[in-house]
């Protein structure tokens, strides 16, 4: 059960003697993935250096439940024109080695289909002992005829500009 699982995970932050993020999963039903980060609180005047020790100091503990596509979806908002040409897709990796997708952009669905991104770098960083990654990809759009040939344009323009400045001078 749910319950269970948070146990499991209390117990493992005690063992630890620092706080932890619970694996992700669904705490209350089918319609909320949910994180749960454990903070346990020890008496400072007793020894803390075995689990044992631990169990015997500690005092109470801090339990905060994350909603994993909320907190993402205010985290990164809905999405704004700017970041339309990459696409990110937010996961942990499980034990089993699947995914467990957090959060994934708008316009990711352009990638599906087997395209190749033009541009894909995936990113790993540390939440409290979970590890988490990020792909970024680039839509099939990233890069239209026009903006191949921008460079080239705006070189042409400032020429013809110059010339154009430099006779009347």
């Amino acid at each position: 059960s749910s319950v269970e699982g948070i146990n499991h995970w209390l117990q493992k932050a005690i063992e630890q003697g620092s706080p932890i993020a619970s694996r992700i999963f669904n705490f209350r039903g089918n319609d909320t993935l949910s994180i749960f980060l454990i903070y346990p609180v020890f008496e400072r005047t007793l020894p803390q250096r075995t689990p044992r020790q631990r169990r015997e100091a500690l005092k109470t503990a801090v339990l905060m439940e994350i909603n994993v596509p909320l907190f993402f979806k205010s985290a990164l908002g809905e999405g704004v024109p700017t970041d339309s040409l990459i696409a990110f897709n937010c996961y942990q990796k499980e034990e089993d080695g699947s995914k467990t997708k957090l959060f994934v952009s708008l316009n990711s669905k352009l990638l599906e289909g087997g395209f190749t991104p033009l541009l894909h770098q995936t990113s790993e960083f540390n939440f409290l002992d979970k590890k988490v990654f990020i792909d970024f990809a680039t839509v099939p759009d990233f890069e239209s005829p026009f903006q191949r040939y921008l460079p080239l344009m705006a070189l042409g323009v400032s020429l013809l500009l110059s010339f154009i400045l430099f006779e009347f001078i």
